[in-house]
């Protein structure tokens, strides 16, 4: 695993990895998220031992505020590339991202936009699972990838998401849509007078409200 090294700092090094912490009385680095971190030297006999890497010990200051704003500035470059027709320096933004992150949902499921607006339908799905794997209730990624199902005609597939969505968001009618175009069994008498009240009684957007009157016409 690469650790970038940058420069010297209160007798210690600015590190640019992926350290997240260690255990107590072992010896080693553990790596989980990536977060900035510096890093001190100290006597070994000042920290009592309760922390040791090859017989030294290290006082780690997490500075992921930092990390977090380079993110949203990579993130902010990658829209803009994307706005501009960019395609390849958005996903070198969003790649950057995963360097710091890898398991960040927001640019897994981006990175699976852009492979899915350049056809390349393999990738597209392969990134969207990525940020479902990383958030199981990830919605924006699931309907993506229930989306690019429906349109590969994967309908089985679509139609599981769909489901699974409206269980975590049972107020979005275009979901609730989409299904209809599958499956018009699942709407029930029960599912109808729920998207009857909802629409008089929610505060829901046009848009789902407008979803859940086609759903109601048909």
């Amino acid at each position: 695993i690469s650790i970038y090294l940058g420069s010297n700092i209160f007798n210690g090094t600015v590190v640019f990895g992926k350290i997240i912490k260690f255990e107590r009385g072992k010896t080693g680095i553990f790596f989980g998220k990536s977060f900035l971190l510096i890093i001190i030297y100290f006597n070994k006999n000042f920290w009592n031992n309760q922390y040791r890497i090859n017989d030294k010990e290290f006082l780690l200051i997490s500075m992921s505020k930092n990390l977090n704003k380079i993110i949203d500035e990579l993130m902010i470059s990658a829209q803009s590339s994307k706005q501009q027709g960019d395609l390849s320096s958005t996903l070198n933004s969003l790649n950057e991202i995963l360097k710091i992150d890898s398991n960040n949902k927001r640019a897994l499921n981006n990175i699976g936009n852009v492979y899915k607006e350049m056809k390349n339908f393999y990738e597209a799905e392969k990134y969207y699972s990525k940020a479902i794997s990383s958030d199981a209730n990830y919605k924006i990624a699931k309907i993506n990838l229930a989306i690019l199902y429906h349109d590969l005609g994967n309908l089985k597939k679509a139609e599981k998401l769909y489901k699974e969505l409206i269980l975590i968001d049972e107020y979005n009618f275009a979901i609730y849509f989409n299904l209809s175009r599958i499956d018009f069994s699942f709407f029930d008498d029960e599912k109808i007078n729920f998207i009857e009240n909802s629409i008089d009684n929610q505060n829901i957007t046009n848009y789902n409200k407008a979803s859940g009157y086609f759903i109601l016409a048909k």
